[in-house]
């Protein structure tokens, strides 16, 4: 027999095993399998099935409180009289005793329960067992009955409960022999069935919980009543676990055995005797049908055989669940299952005939395989090189000879095609692999060429793959490999890397290092140094004058003259008009030399083509003592010590100031700090009288927010909202100072007003005016109680539309008054177009009032503006009652200040103001 013969005679064989299984299955030959998927799939539509019991059979359960009650087991025979002479006082229709009774006991108690039976009437069932004699299921069967004093006046039947193979309770019989006669089960019993003997399954979609039961203990307690009995079949037996008579069942997992017998007889009294048809004949007929469509349809897809298959499948489960849903049989569908999915294997197989197809392919793979690999090699981009363990090229492709135009490379020595750097390393890797054979070794190797000016940077993929040989003497070579390499022209990237790790270093205008480099490098120092931030003075006001671009140009200028400082290490941009400088400190006097170099460099003018520029230079100091300073904390410090040079006109140069640092380290607490403050209500206001000072009457108040710190506590408000406004959280504590000032002032007398101060900052947002109509919306505060005052700051530096904000907020009747007037920025100049109510008196020129007659002439200058413009004046920080008298004297219509009353709650401020009792009055007693 051919070769090609045998294998298409060895081709049959799978098929024909596959046919073989499939005729086995209806004969039984899996049913150990099959018959657990049986199990299962009736367990699953059981527990879909779910229904209540008749109620027809009510369990009296010998449970854990009954057993406490009675306290000892088995109990004694007078207890089971006791419960028959109280179900005698209802009209039950049976009674069973699911206890053994087997053995007499004391004949006093046996006496009372055969009492109890007689007077029963004979209707009451006690159970009888057949139990093997031995362990061994061979062994003699014995019969278990009651002792006849019980069995003459009651009715014996049946109660095995057995296992089937599953280790589960899930059938029981309808009547067994006993002495050779035919007595009937306990379920066929209660249910008084009379139809044909047989094993019937139980049908546990019947929930146990729906079963009326009570305990013994109630019942003999008398909290049952009669009623519930009445015509009811009654089951007597153990529940409590400790009586160990439970059994494991499908779907509800384990039962007591009295629950059994019931849910048998509720089987039978809701007509649910289930009976297995013959399935053999139909399933050998699918069997043959299923292998006639897998050989026929080789053409249909995989995923229509599966489709078909699946719903096959689903139409039986379907059909099995109506079935057994009416009560009329049940099917078992398990070897069904088993046949469509050996079925589904037969015609995956016709289908891809998998010997054939694996040929196919690892011939065609063998044809191709080089020639796609010689295809790949010349038409990559990258240089590739294969080579043999004598160093000759076996393939190149094209790109070989255009990255080192050496010639045709293919058929050449390795060695005459590469550079000199790359051959040196395959020749290296050629050493290691002769020292471990066999192993394949990968390297990868960066090295550059010059060709002219022009350096050109490579990234070669070295590998060397064993070769085994198996020699005519029987051993076997491994000392044979092949190579190959993969070279990548990597100029572009090497080049654009390098790029972006320069601009990732240097600031882009000056071309010095930027912070953040300067920091990394002087944190590299490994000596003590002097760092110097330098910075020039008005630089702002130059730039302005000059443009952005001679600016940009004014900038390179002063770059390059610190770049050309004699024994600096590090030249960098600190800020946007700053720079930063280190040098040594290991020398005497290196500091002294380092300014003097500076104030040199900086001495003449800077000429950018047009009229020259003067440049005055401030420089701020750090000397690090120790090289366990942060390179980011001393570039901190530098810029504060410049600070400080910009701030006093005395000094061009400072040094930095450790209580500086603690001062800026505690407003950067501050700052972090605020917005947990906020959220957490550590933010609260207190209210300034504002009086009258003709009657003494509390017109108002001014809202002054404080902080409480939660570790820090009490936080001076001329401390916290300078941080506040620097950092522009200053928004956020405006904006609730608003809110809670109106919400408190819309409980004050009608006639109070509040001040609420608003920042520089809130006035240049658009949506203040928004703010202050939702904080009088939510209060409900009238506008006319509303007074905003707003320092100067804000008209000076604010545009048209700070103005029109302003007349826009005034326009909802709201006053707006000018704060600290006279202390910045007044000028007559732009009183007049300032959009105001009201002008507050700095508490300066109030304090000097009775000892300095400028001040005088101050006050009385700025009431006479005030009403000339026709505004009212009010004056802060009133201390003595001769201040009072003097301002009142002056025209002043109001003033505040601790005369009057000190910051304090929003009720001490309403209990203030009683109208009864004026504040002039007050003082004045």
């Amino acid at each position: 027999m051919t070769t090609g013969r045998l294998r298409s005679v060895l081709s049959y064989i799978p098929r024909i095993g596959l046919i073989m299984l499939m005729l086995l299955i209806p004969v039984g030959a899996f049913r150990p399998v099959t018959g657990l998927v049986d199990q299962l799939l009736s367990d699953l539509r059981f527990s879909l099935l779910q229904r209540n019991a008749s109620q027809q059979v009510v369990f009296l359960a010998i449970d854990k409180e009954s057993l406490d009650k009675v306290g000892v087991w088995p109990w004694p025979r007078s207890v089971y009289a006791d419960i028959l002479t109280v179900l005698s006082q209802s009209d039950p229709k049976d009674i069973f005793f699911d206890i053994d009774f087997s053995t007499p006991s004391a004949p006093q108690e046996d006496g009372k329960l055969a009492e109890a039976l007689e007077n029963a009437g004979g209707g009451v069932i006690l159970p009888i067992f057949k139990q093997h004699a031995k362990a061994a299921e061979t062994s003699t069967v014995e019969l278990t009955r009651p002792i006849d004093q019980f069995g003459k006046v009651a009715w014996p039947a049946f109660a095995n409960v057995e296992l089937d193979d599953a280790g589960l309770v899930s059938h029981f019989s309808t009547s067994d022999q006993a002495d050779g006669l035919r007595v009937q089960s306990v379920a066929a019993a209660l249910a008084s069935y009379s139809g044909r003997d047989g094993v019937f399954p139980i049908d546990f979609s019947i929930r146990p919980s729906t079963v009326p039961t009570y305990s013994v203990s109630d019942l003999l307690s008398g909290k049952v009543p009669p009623s519930r009995l009445d015509g009811k079949t009654v089951v007597i037996g153990a529940y409590a676990t400790e009586l160990k008579d439970i059994y494991p069942v499908p779907v509800h997992g384990a039962l007591a055995g009295p629950l059994i017998h019931i849910l048998a007889t509720e089987t039978i009294l809701q007509n649910r005797l289930l009976t297995a048809p013959d399935q053999h004949g139909a399933e050998l007929f699918l069997a043959a049908m299923v292998v006639v469509l897998a050989l026929a349809a080789r053409r249909a897809s995989v995923l229509v055989a599966l489709a078909a298959a699946g719903l096959a499948v689903l139409g039986v489960e379907a059909a099995a669940f109506w079935v057994q849903q009416s009560g009329r049989m049940y099917l078992e569908t398990g070897q069904i299952w088993m046949i469509v999915l050996i079925g589904l294997c037969l015609f995956i197989g016709e289908k891809f005939d998998f010997n054939r197809f694996l040929l196919r392919r690892a011939f065609a793979d063998r044809r191709l395989a080089r020639t796609v690999l010689q295809q790949i090699i010349a038409e990559s981009s990258d240089a590739v090189i294969v080579f043999d363990d004598q160093l000759n090229i076996i393939e190149a492709s094209q790109s070989t000879e255009l990255h080192w135009q050496r010639g045709n490379a293919k058929g050449s020595r390795l060695g005459d095609c590469i550079p000199s750097d790359l051959f040196e390393a395959v020749k290296r890797m050629v050493t290691a692999y002769g020292l471990d054979q066999g192993k394949s070794l990968t390297q990868t190797v960066h090295f550059s060429t010059e060709a002219g000016d022009e350096t050109r940077y490579f990234e070669a993929a070295l590998t060397l793959s064993p070769r085994i040989l198996h020699l005519e003497s029987g051993r076997t070579d491994h000392s044979s490999f092949v190579g190959s390499l993969i070279v990548r022209d990597q100029t572009a990237q090497r080049l654009h890397e390098l790029e972006l790790l320069r601009l990732s270093q240097t600031d882009e205008l000056t071309g010095l290092l930027n912070r953040r480099e300067f920091a990394s490098r002087l944190g590299n120092q490994d000596t003590p140094v002097i760092v110097a931030a330098i910075g020039f003075h008005r630089f702002e006001v130059v730039a302005k004058v000059l443009g952005s671009a001679l600016s940009d140009q004014l900038l390179q200028a002063l770059a390059a003259r610190l770049a050309s400082l004699p024994k600096i290490h590090l030249v960098g941009r600190l800020g946007p008009n700053s720079f930063v400088v280190s040098a040594s400190l290991n020398e005497e006097g290196a500091a002294t030399r380092l300014i003097d170099a500076i104030a040199e460099t900086f001495a003449q003018p800077v000429d950018l083509g047009s009229s020259p520029i003067p440049v005055d230079v401030r420089i701020g100091l750090f000397r690090t003592q120790t090289l366990a300073e942060h390179p980011s904390l001393i570039l901190d410090y530098c810029a504060a010590a410049l600070e400080s040079a910009y701030k006093i006109g005395s000094h061009w140069w400072r040094a930095f100031d450790p209580e500086l640092a603690r001062r800026q380290e505690r407003a950067r607490k501050l700052e972090n700090d605020m917005r947990e403050g906020l959220r957490r209500g550590e933010f609260h206001l207190l209210y300034q009288p504002q009086v009258d000072l003709k009657t003494g009457a509390v017109r108002g108040a001014e809202a002054l927010l404080r902080w409480d710190h939660c570790d820090a506590g009490p936080v001076s408000p001329a401390e916290f909202v300078p941080v506040a406004e620097a950092s522009g959280f200053i928004r956020e504590l405006g904006r609730f100072a608003l809110f809670e000032a109106c919400r408190q002032a819309s409980k004050w007398p009608d006639h109070m007003t509040v001040a609420v101060n608003v920042s520089g900052i809130q006035i240049q947002d658009a949506g203040l005016l928004e703010e202050v109509q939702l904080a009088l919306l939510e209060s409900g505060l009238a506008p006319k109680r509303l007074h905003l005052e707003i320092t100067e700051s804000a008209f000076v530096e604010g545009s048209r539309a700070v103005l029109d904000l302003i007349g826009n907020i005034r326009a909802m009747g709201i006053s707006v008054a000018l704060d600290d007037f006279g202390t910045g920025y007044s000028s007559l100049s732009y009183m007049t177009a300032m959009p105001l109510d009201k002008l507050k008196i700095d508490q300066s020129f109030v304090k000097r009032l009775s000892t300095d007659p400028a001040s005088l002439v101050i006050i009385q200058s700025v009431l006479s503006m005030a009403h000339g413009l026709n505004l009212r004046a009010i004056a802060e920080g009133i201390e003595t009652r001769e201040e009072w008298d003097i301002l009142k004297a002056l025209g002043c219509q109001e003033g505040q200040g601790y005369l009057f009353g000190r910051p304090m709650r929003s009720e001490d401020l309403v209990a203030l103001a009683i109208p009864s009792d004026p504040l002039h009055q007050r003082l004045a007693g």
